[in-house]
Protein backbone atom coordinates (compact mmCIF):
# COMPACT_ATOMS: atom_id res chain seq x y z
CA UNK A 1 0.00 0.00 0.00
CA UNK A 2 1.05 3.79 -0.83
CA UNK A 3 2.65 5.53 2.26
CA UNK A 4 2.92 8.90 1.66
CA UNK A 5 1.03 11.62 -0.41
CA UNK A 6 2.38 14.38 -2.84
CA UNK A 7 1.12 18.01 -2.25
CA UNK A 8 2.76 19.83 -5.38
CA UNK A 9 2.74 23.42 -5.12
CA UNK A 10 1.13 24.97 -8.44
CA UNK A 11 -0.29 27.79 -9.55
CA UNK A 12 -3.37 28.51 -11.43
CA UNK A 13 -2.04 28.91 -15.04
CA UNK A 14 -2.77 26.88 -18.23
CA UNK A 15 0.09 24.71 -18.49
CA UNK A 16 -0.24 23.54 -14.68
CA UNK A 17 -4.45 22.73 -15.47
CA UNK A 18 -3.30 21.03 -18.55
CA UNK A 19 -0.92 18.56 -16.71
CA UNK A 20 -3.36 17.56 -14.08
CA UNK A 21 -5.90 17.05 -16.67
CA UNK A 22 -3.82 14.39 -18.33
CA UNK A 23 -2.42 12.83 -15.43
CA UNK A 24 -3.28 9.11 -15.06
CA UNK A 25 -5.97 8.07 -12.16
CA UNK A 26 -3.10 6.43 -10.05
CA UNK A 27 -1.27 9.36 -10.30
CA UNK A 28 -4.08 11.42 -9.05
CA UNK A 29 -4.49 9.57 -6.12
CA UNK A 30 -1.09 9.97 -4.74
CA UNK A 31 -2.10 14.08 -4.88
CA UNK A 32 -3.72 16.51 -3.07
CA UNK A 33 -2.85 19.44 -5.21
CA UNK A 34 -2.14 22.77 -3.83
CA UNK A 35 -3.21 25.91 -6.28
CA UNK A 36 -1.77 29.36 -5.75
CA UNK A 37 -4.03 31.80 -7.38
CA UNK A 38 -2.00 34.38 -9.45
CA UNK A 39 -3.03 37.76 -10.73
CA UNK A 40 -5.70 37.10 -13.02
CA UNK A 41 -6.46 33.18 -13.66
CA UNK A 42 -8.45 32.39 -16.59
CA UNK A 43 -12.33 32.96 -16.07
CA UNK A 44 -12.65 29.19 -16.80
CA UNK A 45 -9.81 27.78 -14.56
CA UNK A 46 -11.50 26.67 -11.59
CA UNK A 47 -14.18 24.59 -14.57
CA UNK A 48 -11.07 23.12 -15.67
CA UNK A 49 -9.56 21.91 -12.90
CA UNK A 50 -12.94 20.96 -11.27
CA UNK A 51 -13.28 18.33 -13.96
CA UNK A 52 -10.02 16.82 -13.97
CA UNK A 53 -10.11 16.20 -10.24
CA UNK A 54 -13.74 15.39 -9.46
CA UNK A 55 -14.01 13.73 -6.35
CA UNK A 56 -10.71 13.98 -5.37
CA UNK A 57 -9.34 16.65 -2.63
CA UNK A 58 -7.58 19.08 -3.87
CA UNK A 59 -6.58 22.86 -1.37
CA UNK A 60 -6.72 26.41 -3.01
CA UNK A 61 -4.96 29.35 -1.64
CA UNK A 62 -5.78 33.13 -2.19
CA UNK A 63 -3.40 34.66 -0.42
CA UNK A 64 -1.18 36.16 -2.82
CA UNK A 65 -3.85 37.47 -5.57
CA UNK A 66 -5.84 38.63 -2.60
CA UNK A 67 -2.68 40.63 -0.87
CA UNK A 68 -2.06 41.94 -4.96
CA UNK A 69 -5.66 43.08 -5.71
CA UNK A 70 -6.76 44.09 -2.14
CA UNK A 71 -9.85 41.33 -2.03
CA UNK A 72 -10.50 37.70 -1.58
CA UNK A 73 -13.07 37.67 -4.35
CA UNK A 74 -11.36 35.91 -6.83
CA UNK A 75 -10.68 33.09 -3.91
CA UNK A 76 -14.26 33.32 -3.33
CA UNK A 77 -15.09 32.72 -7.26
CA UNK A 78 -12.57 30.01 -7.78
CA UNK A 79 -13.14 27.79 -4.89
CA UNK A 80 -16.90 27.82 -5.59
CA UNK A 81 -15.77 26.88 -8.98
CA UNK A 82 -13.84 23.89 -7.92
CA UNK A 83 -16.68 22.92 -5.62
CA UNK A 84 -19.36 23.05 -7.67
CA UNK A 85 -17.67 20.95 -10.59
CA UNK A 86 -17.16 18.24 -7.69
CA UNK A 87 -13.83 18.50 -6.69
CA UNK A 88 -13.54 18.20 -2.65
CA UNK A 89 -11.44 21.76 -2.30
CA UNK A 90 -10.33 22.66 1.23
CA UNK A 91 -8.57 26.38 1.37
CA UNK A 92 -5.44 27.26 2.41
CA UNK A 93 -4.18 29.61 5.11
CA UNK A 94 -0.62 30.44 6.30
CA UNK A 95 -0.01 30.93 10.38
CA UNK A 96 -0.98 34.06 11.17
CA UNK A 97 -2.68 35.78 8.17
CA UNK A 98 -4.11 38.83 7.24
CA UNK A 99 -7.25 39.22 8.87
CA UNK A 100 -9.11 39.92 6.02
CA UNK A 101 -8.33 36.56 4.55
CA UNK A 102 -8.77 35.14 6.97
CA UNK A 103 -12.13 35.69 7.85
CA UNK A 104 -13.04 34.18 3.87
CA UNK A 105 -11.12 31.28 4.47
CA UNK A 106 -13.05 30.53 7.87
CA UNK A 107 -16.33 30.97 5.54
CA UNK A 108 -15.43 28.56 2.75
CA UNK A 109 -13.98 26.23 5.71
CA UNK A 110 -16.45 22.69 5.13
CA UNK A 111 -18.38 24.57 2.16
CA UNK A 112 -17.06 21.07 0.04
CA UNK A 113 -14.83 19.03 2.50
CA UNK A 114 -13.71 19.30 5.62
CA UNK A 115 -10.80 21.15 6.75
CA UNK A 116 -7.85 23.41 6.11
CA UNK A 117 -3.93 23.69 5.14
CA UNK A 118 -1.92 25.89 6.97
CA UNK A 119 1.21 26.75 5.97
CA UNK A 120 3.93 27.51 8.74
CA UNK A 121 7.50 28.09 8.22
CA UNK A 122 10.30 26.40 10.65
CA UNK A 123 10.73 28.63 13.09
CA UNK A 124 6.88 29.40 13.68
CA UNK A 125 6.07 25.95 14.17
CA UNK A 126 6.43 26.33 18.24
CA UNK A 127 3.82 28.97 17.70
CA UNK A 128 1.70 27.57 15.61
CA UNK A 129 -0.98 25.51 18.02
CA UNK A 130 -1.88 28.32 19.43
CA UNK A 131 -2.78 30.27 16.97
CA UNK A 132 -4.88 27.28 15.30
CA UNK A 133 -6.46 26.69 18.85
CA UNK A 134 -6.93 30.51 18.67
CA UNK A 135 -8.84 29.88 15.55
CA UNK A 136 -11.22 27.30 16.87
CA UNK A 137 -9.79 24.50 14.96
CA UNK A 138 -8.44 21.68 16.47
CA UNK A 139 -5.28 19.72 14.63
CA UNK A 140 -7.66 17.31 13.65
CA UNK A 141 -8.86 19.52 10.98
CA UNK A 142 -5.93 20.53 9.82
CA UNK A 143 -3.42 19.51 7.16
CA UNK A 144 -0.35 21.26 8.31
CA UNK A 145 2.41 22.55 5.64
CA UNK A 146 6.27 23.49 6.87
CA UNK A 147 7.58 25.59 4.64
CA UNK A 148 11.44 25.87 3.88
CA UNK A 149 10.53 27.68 0.88
CA UNK A 150 13.86 28.07 -1.26
CA UNK A 151 16.63 25.78 -0.51
CA UNK A 152 18.59 25.63 -3.68
CA UNK A 153 22.18 26.94 -2.49
CA UNK A 154 22.52 25.29 1.29
CA UNK A 155 23.85 21.89 2.22
CA UNK A 156 21.30 19.70 1.83
CA UNK A 157 22.22 17.26 4.46
CA UNK A 158 22.33 20.77 7.01
CA UNK A 159 18.61 21.61 5.60
CA UNK A 160 17.73 17.91 6.73
CA UNK A 161 18.80 18.08 9.99
CA UNK A 162 17.09 21.48 10.66
CA UNK A 163 14.03 19.98 9.75
CA UNK A 164 14.21 16.91 11.70
CA UNK A 165 15.35 18.93 14.72
CA UNK A 166 12.43 21.68 14.27
CA UNK A 167 9.54 19.16 13.69
CA UNK A 168 10.79 16.50 16.11
CA UNK A 169 10.56 19.28 18.92
CA UNK A 170 7.36 20.77 18.09
CA UNK A 171 5.41 18.31 16.72
CA UNK A 172 4.35 15.40 19.65
CA UNK A 173 4.53 11.57 18.64
CA UNK A 174 1.64 10.43 17.56
CA UNK A 175 1.22 13.81 15.26
CA UNK A 176 -2.08 15.65 16.39
CA UNK A 177 -1.97 16.74 12.93
CA UNK A 178 -4.62 15.37 10.45
CA UNK A 179 -0.92 15.31 7.98
CA UNK A 180 1.61 16.92 8.01
CA UNK A 181 4.28 17.88 4.61
CA UNK A 182 7.58 19.40 4.37
CA UNK A 183 7.38 21.51 1.51
CA UNK A 184 10.60 23.15 -0.36
CA UNK A 185 11.62 24.07 -3.46
CA UNK A 186 15.29 23.85 -4.90
CA UNK A 187 14.71 24.50 -8.62
CA UNK A 188 16.47 27.42 -10.56
CA UNK A 189 15.35 30.94 -10.58
CA UNK A 190 16.82 31.82 -14.10
CA UNK A 191 19.31 30.08 -17.02
CA UNK A 192 21.72 32.95 -16.11
CA UNK A 193 24.27 30.65 -14.74
CA UNK A 194 23.86 27.86 -16.88
CA UNK A 195 25.81 27.06 -19.88
CA UNK A 196 24.20 26.26 -23.13
CA UNK A 197 22.93 22.79 -23.76
CA UNK A 198 22.84 20.43 -20.79
CA UNK A 199 23.02 20.73 -17.00
CA UNK A 200 22.14 18.57 -14.69
CA UNK A 201 20.12 20.70 -11.24
CA UNK A 202 20.12 18.59 -8.18
CA UNK A 203 16.36 17.94 -6.92
CA UNK A 204 17.85 18.99 -3.09
CA UNK A 205 14.02 19.23 -2.14
CA UNK A 206 13.50 15.35 -2.57
CA UNK A 207 17.07 14.50 -1.18
CA UNK A 208 16.06 16.02 1.95
CA UNK A 209 12.62 14.99 2.13
CA UNK A 210 14.02 11.80 1.63
CA UNK A 211 16.46 12.02 4.79
CA UNK A 212 13.67 13.62 7.08
CA UNK A 213 11.72 10.62 6.51
CA UNK A 214 13.91 8.34 7.67
CA UNK A 215 13.37 9.46 10.54
CA UNK A 216 10.01 11.19 10.93
CA UNK A 217 8.25 8.40 8.84
CA UNK A 218 4.63 10.44 8.81
CA UNK A 219 5.62 13.43 7.13
CA UNK A 220 4.83 13.96 3.39
CA UNK A 221 6.03 15.53 0.47
CA UNK A 222 5.74 18.66 -1.32
CA UNK A 223 7.53 20.62 -3.91
CA UNK A 224 6.69 23.49 -6.43
CA UNK A 225 7.49 20.92 -9.88
CA UNK A 226 10.15 22.83 -12.07
CA UNK A 227 9.66 26.06 -10.61
CA UNK A 228 10.28 28.39 -8.04
CA UNK A 229 8.02 29.53 -5.10
CA UNK A 230 8.16 32.78 -6.97
CA UNK A 231 4.25 33.99 -8.00
CA UNK A 232 5.07 37.45 -9.38
CA UNK A 233 5.48 36.78 -13.56
CA UNK A 234 8.61 38.24 -14.82
CA UNK A 235 8.21 41.58 -16.87
CA UNK A 236 7.73 41.32 -21.23
CA UNK A 237 10.71 42.56 -21.79
CA UNK A 238 12.38 39.90 -19.32
CA UNK A 239 10.51 36.98 -21.67
CA UNK A 240 11.25 38.32 -24.67
CA UNK A 241 15.33 37.81 -23.81
CA UNK A 242 14.44 34.49 -22.10
CA UNK A 243 16.13 31.72 -23.53
CA UNK A 244 13.90 28.92 -24.84
CA UNK A 245 14.38 25.85 -22.38
CA UNK A 246 13.32 22.66 -20.78
CA UNK A 247 13.26 21.28 -17.47
CA UNK A 248 12.95 17.41 -17.60
CA UNK A 249 12.83 15.85 -14.08
CA UNK A 250 14.37 12.45 -13.34
CA UNK A 251 15.59 10.45 -10.34
CA UNK A 252 17.97 12.88 -8.28
CA UNK A 253 18.26 16.12 -10.70
CA UNK A 254 16.44 18.02 -13.21
CA UNK A 255 18.15 17.95 -17.32
CA UNK A 256 17.74 21.24 -17.69
CA UNK A 257 18.29 22.22 -21.47
CA UNK A 258 19.51 26.02 -22.06
CA UNK A 259 18.26 27.47 -25.43
CA UNK A 260 18.68 30.51 -27.17
CA UNK A 261 16.73 33.82 -27.29
CA UNK A 262 14.08 33.67 -30.04
CA UNK A 263 15.61 37.52 -30.33
CA UNK A 264 19.11 39.40 -30.77
CA UNK A 265 22.08 38.40 -33.71
CA UNK A 266 22.07 34.78 -32.24
CA UNK A 267 18.16 34.74 -31.56
CA UNK A 268 16.26 31.74 -33.19
CA UNK A 269 12.82 30.72 -33.11
CA UNK A 270 11.51 28.91 -30.98
CA UNK A 271 9.75 26.41 -33.50
CA UNK A 272 13.27 23.94 -34.06
CA UNK A 273 14.33 24.85 -30.24
CA UNK A 274 12.01 23.01 -29.29
CA UNK A 275 11.80 20.59 -31.51
CA UNK A 276 15.77 20.09 -30.95
CA UNK A 277 14.84 19.41 -27.01
CA UNK A 278 12.63 16.82 -27.56
CA UNK A 279 14.88 15.07 -29.74
CA UNK A 280 17.45 15.06 -26.67
CA UNK A 281 15.11 14.49 -24.57
CA UNK A 282 13.56 11.69 -26.29
CA UNK A 283 16.95 9.91 -27.09
CA UNK A 284 18.77 10.44 -23.85
CA UNK A 285 18.95 7.34 -21.88
CA UNK A 286 17.09 8.62 -18.55
CA UNK A 287 13.92 9.41 -21.01
CA UNK A 288 12.24 6.33 -19.21
CA UNK A 289 9.22 6.96 -20.43
CA UNK A 290 6.88 6.70 -17.70
CA UNK A 291 3.66 4.79 -18.33
CA UNK A 292 0.77 6.61 -18.95
CA UNK A 293 2.90 10.25 -18.47
CA UNK A 294 1.25 12.56 -21.01
CA UNK A 295 4.20 14.98 -21.27
CA UNK A 296 6.68 11.93 -22.00
CA UNK A 297 4.27 10.95 -25.06
CA UNK A 298 4.17 14.55 -25.97
CA UNK A 299 7.62 15.33 -26.07
CA UNK A 300 8.24 11.30 -27.91
CA UNK A 301 5.47 12.84 -30.75
CA UNK A 302 7.61 16.09 -30.83
CA UNK A 303 10.73 14.14 -31.57
CA UNK A 304 9.70 12.00 -34.04
CA UNK A 305 7.97 14.55 -35.75
CA UNK A 306 4.40 13.71 -35.10
CA UNK A 307 3.15 16.29 -33.27
CA UNK A 308 3.51 20.76 -33.35
CA UNK A 309 6.29 21.77 -31.32
CA UNK A 310 4.68 23.77 -29.17
CA UNK A 311 5.84 27.05 -27.52
CA UNK A 312 6.13 28.04 -24.16
CA UNK A 313 2.40 27.17 -22.25
CA UNK A 314 2.72 23.42 -24.15
CA UNK A 315 6.04 22.94 -22.94
CA UNK A 316 4.96 24.11 -19.62
CA UNK A 317 2.66 21.43 -19.62
CA UNK A 318 4.56 18.49 -20.87
CA UNK A 319 7.50 19.67 -18.36
CA UNK A 320 4.80 19.79 -14.97
CA UNK A 321 2.92 16.39 -16.19
CA UNK A 322 6.72 14.70 -16.50
CA UNK A 323 7.34 16.11 -12.89
CA UNK A 324 4.30 15.34 -11.04
CA UNK A 325 3.80 11.55 -13.12
CA UNK A 326 7.44 11.00 -11.43
CA UNK A 327 7.05 11.72 -8.07
CA UNK A 328 3.31 9.97 -8.19
CA UNK A 329 5.62 6.98 -9.11
CA UNK A 330 8.18 7.31 -6.92
CA UNK A 331 7.17 8.04 -3.95
CA UNK A 332 6.94 4.85 -1.17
Amino acid sequence: MPTYRYLPMLRSKAGEATALTNLTSASKDRMMPIIHLVHVPSPTYGEVVAKAWAGRVIALDGTFQSSVIGTATGFTHVFGQLGKGSAKVIPVVEYDADPAYLSVVKKAMGTFAPGVVVKVKPNRLKDVTIWIASQGWSPSQVDLVVTLMEIAGYDPDMVASIAIKTISDHVPTPSPWRSITLSSSAAPKDMGVMTPGRNNVPRYEWKVWKDVVSSLPFVDYSDFSTLTPELTDPPGYVMAKATVSVRYAVDDYWIVLKGKATTGKSGLAMTPQYRSHAKILQSDPEFNGLVGCWGDDRIEKIAKGTLSAGGRPQWAAYVASRHLSLIADRLP
